[in-house]
């Protein structure tokens, strides 16, 4: 999957690079690049995001961290956008279903890794995940 604009979908956008001005050569892309950038399709600045990228990192975080600590995490942090808004949140996700007395900063309940993975993939819920930051045990 491509970078996408986190409002529409699309493919038409672009982001910011260093470029020698003298000689045209891509030089670097600016620290924070693929998150913000102007989408052809809305015709406005963008969030954008990288679905395959994000469900990646989140594949290997999670590998890493079972071989690690030797079991599954209960929790994970993120980065979420609401569809619509260009408010970047945080927000913890529990990974699995029960539900306890000390759950009031839990974000969202999945049903396993792969729920998870799913949120960063343009659906019709009403945010999307970003960028994956850690898990928690």
């Amino acid at each position: 999957m491509s970078v996408i604009c986190s409002e529409c979908h699309g493919t038409k956008v672009s982001c910011e690079a260093m470029i020698n001005p003298n000689t045209k050569e891509f030089i670097h892309y600016t620290d924070e690049s693929f998150n913000y950038g102007w989408c052809g399709s809305c015709n406005k600045g963008q969030v954008l995001l990288d679905p395959e990228g994000t469900t990646a990192s989140i594949g290997k975080a999670f590998g890493e961290y079972k071989s690690t600590h030797g079991k599954e995490p209960l929790y994970a942090l993120c980065q979420i956008i609401y569809c619509g808004d260009d408010d970047l949140l945080e927000r913890q996700f529990k990974l699995s279903l029960d539900v306890g007395d000390d759950d009031d900063e839990i974000f969202y309940y999945c049903n396993g890794i792969e729920e998870l993975k799913q949120l960063a993939e343009p659906s019709s819920s009403d945010f999307i995940i970003i960028t994956f930051n850690s898990f928690l045990e």
